[in-house]
């Protein structure tokens, strides 16, 4: 089976707008950006770090978040 690139760039898509979605959800919206695209992750934010990993799904790298983002992360998430 081949990969289509139209699927590369839907699935890329629904990564960015889910991302943008979850940054609205933990008051954040004024923070998300694309920070940086690689081949393993997408890291998405400037202040506040969330990571999408295609093994994984969304988490954020709580070394990088505001304590705000991380509380309202858990309490509408959980923890990871």
């Amino acid at each position: 089976m081949s990969i289509k690139q139209s699927d590369v760039l839907e699935i890329g898509n629904y990564v960015v707008e889910f991302a943008e979605i979850l940054f609205r959800t933990c008051g954040a919206e004024d923070d998300f950006c694309i920070h940086a695209v690689n081949c393993w992750t997408a890291a998405f934010g400037k202040e506040n770090r969330l990571l999408w990993r295609p093994e994984y799904g969304f988490d954020i790298d709580r070394d990088l978040c505001t304590p705000r983002f991380i509380e309202l992360w858990e309490a509408n998430f959980g923890k990871h």
